[in-house]
């Protein structure tokens, strides 16, 4: 959360600030390799990892809450604190519970944002996994939106596959719908000069790439910048010459 750190000066990540004040609550930063002025914060991460982890088996992310809610009522807050001597349970409900005032009615964006490539296998990777997106979108760079339930792709302002979020590591998530067009097209990329995620613009598209192989530009850019315009406008808008300027 901390950009940048000097004995004068602290910069704070801009959108960890503005979270901050939607929740209504202020950041300090500790000094750098200074472990000892955060021990009240990181001791209960030794008393978590000791007394909660072992033996703990989630199915995912929403049962590993489930269980740490049960534990932390059930047992965390339930017993006696080794240092102060006090039930936490009771301290809240007695002293600390009146001075909290209650969470502002304001949602704030907290999603998992990355930008990548789509792979040659119709993938991008996230988190430690590869999820499926539509085979022409191939070589192209598309934005990854994910929250605790979806991960979901978008290309440019439009979102081109969603899934459901594993919080496993290492698994290949495919949407049966994306290889099933690699299947389809196979027989038609046959039928004339342009690549299968090009083969809608027709014998426009073939006169275009051929005249671009005859000149400098690179085809090869030329054929992902189409298919991103295929992609937002359709294959008849990309199709139809420009309208002719007129006074």
């Amino acid at each position: 959360m901390v950009q940048s750190h000097t004995p004068t000066v602290t910069v704070f990540n801009h959108r960890f600030l503005e979270y901050a004040r939607v929740r209504q609550f202020g950041a300090v930063a500790c000094n750098v390799r200074r472990g000892n002025e955060k021990g009240i914060v990181e001791r209960p991460i030794g008393f978590i990892r000791e007394r909660f982890w072992p033996g703990c088996r989630p199915a995912d992310l929403l049962d590993l809450n489930v269980k740490a809610i049960a534990w932390r009522d059930t047992f965390a807050n339930n017993r006696v604190h080794d240092v102060t001597g006090k039930v936490p349970a009771l301290v809240f409900q007695h002293e600390e519970s009146r001075l909290l005032r209650p969470i502002a009615d304001v949602s704030f964006n907290t999603d998992d944002v990355d930008t990548t490539m789509v792979s040659k296998t119709f993938r991008v990777r996230f988190d430690r996994n590869l999820y499926s997106v539509p085979p022409h979108l191939v070589d192209q760079t598309v934005l990854v939106r994910a929250n605790d339930h979806a991960v979901s792709v978008f290309l440019g302002p439009k979102m081109v596959a969603t899934h459901a979020r594993c919080w496993d590591t290492n698994k290949d998530i495919e949407d049966p719908a994306h290889p099933a067009v690699v299947l389809a097209r196979k027989p038609r990329a046959k039928a004339g000069d342009l690549p299968p995620m090009l083969i809608g613009l027709g014998p426009p598209g073939v006169q275009y790439l051929k005249i671009l192989a005859a000149g400098s530009r690179s085809v090869r850019r030329e054929i992902v910048r189409l298919t991103f315009l295929v992609e937002l406008f359709g294959e008849s808008a990309s199709r139809r010459p420009p309208t002719p300027w007129t006074r």
